[in-house]
Formats: C-alpha cells, structure tokens, sequence
C-alpha cells in the first residue's frame, strides 16, 4: 500500500524534479503494464490540493480533485471516461473533465 501511497498522492515533482519524476512514472507504468493485460500509458490521481481542480503532471498524469483538494472549492472537476477512446497523454484526459458541482 504504501508504494501506492507514494505514486499517487504525492508531489514526488516538485522534491526531485519534473524530467526525474516523468522517468519514474514511465518506468512504474511499464511495471504495471507487464503483470497486467492491457498496456498502461497513464496515471490518474488525485487527493492533493490542486488549483483549478486538475492539473497535467508531465504528459502521463493527471492530478485532479473533486472537491475537498480544489483550490477554490467551486473548480472541483470529476472525470468521465470514455473507454472506446485511446489515451496517450494527460492532455488527451481534459476534455472529458467536468465540474463537480454543475
């Protein structure tokens, strides 16, 4: 749990770095991607306070918050999937964002 712990609802970006952080995130989904059955080319996650309710951490994560983490409150967005679609980047993700509160 805690390796998960530290994956996600951390800012691992801002302690060593956006290039370092992007080559830990492409090695944990190729990790991920050779014990499971389909390829994994994104991470989505959330539980830290974030302006405007989402925000692309590198090309493959996006962090976003609900509700309790936006920053205001009001921005908090949620994400609906479509999965017929291929997703290759975090920018590939915002368009199906919505407002929580809407």
């Amino acid at each position: 749990f805690q390796l998960l712990w530290d994956a996600l609802f951390t800012q691992n970006e801002r302690e060593i770095g956006l290039p370092a952080y992007e080559y830990i995130v492409r090695q944990f989904l190729d990790a991920m991607s050779e014990i499971g059955p389909h390829e994994q080319r994104m991470i989505v996650a959330g539980h830290i306070k974030v302006d405007d309710g989402y925000e692309e951490v590198g090309k493959q994560q996006l962090r976003m918050a609900s509700y309790t983490h936006a920053r205001p409150r009001d921005d908090g967005r949620y994400l609906l999937l479509d999965c017929a679609k291929r997703v290759d980047s975090a920018s590939d993700l915002i368009g199906s964002l919505h407002y929580t509160l809407d």
